[in-house]
């Protein structure tokens, strides 16, 4: 992680902001409400989005916060899905589970490119690794833990396309359902 000029930061905290805003507004399956309803039926199938382990370690740097999540999405539609990209996918957010529902945790920093999506086929899966890094709260590394308390229970969030569109680089989202992973626990290590 690098220092982050302190203008550029708040730039960043205001972007974020109003991205989760904006995700929040535009999704209606986003709305805070019992997990039950939000979190993929356990007597159904698998989620789409899958974490290759149930328990993550936070390991502690100079800086901050990294855990390495490696994870698999199986394109669970009868069409192609799209994953947009910039020198590689987008990575997934966090959101952790506060008291009855889910809350906004943790989003990456991307890159402000536009390269081609990932495409995945109808039955496909891709594979990839989320490259957790986060500033301690209060310093100027990004991005960070919007939460107090990084330990707790997680699930991936994925910015998945049933449509794109090149000029812009967006699409029509999937259903939440079908880009929302299986939940996970996320601990810091020692004390």
């Amino acid at each position: 992680m690098r220092t982050i000029d302190p203008v550029i930061r708040a730039l960043c905290a205001v972007a974020l902001a109003c991205l989760a805003a904006a995700c929040r507004s535009g999704d209606p399956e986003s709305a805070d409400g019992p997990p039950a309803a939000r979190s993929p039926d356990p007597a159904s199938a698998a989620p789409a989005l899958r974490t290759s382990a149930d328990r993550y370690t936070l390991r502690r740097t100079p800086t901050g916060y990294e855990a390495s999540i490696p994870f698999t999405y199986t394109n669970p539609t009868d069409a192609a899905v799209y994953v947009p990209s910039c020198r590689g996918t987008h990575p997934p957010s966090l959101e952790k589970r506060v008291d009855d529902g889910w809350e906004l945790a943790w989003s990456p920093v991307v890159l402000l490119c536009l390269g081609p999506p990932v495409v995945i086929q109808a039955g496909e899966s891709h594979a990839d690794t989320l490259r957790l890094t986060a500033g301690y709260p209060g310093s100027d590394q990004a991005p960070q833990f919007t939460v107090e308390d990084p330990e707790g229970e997680y699930r991936m969030v994925w910015t998945v396309y049933e449509s794109y569109d090149p000029d812009s680089g967006r699409g029509d989202p999937l259903p939440l359902r079908h880009r929302i992973s299986n939940t996970f626990v996320l601990e810091v290590e020692g004390p």
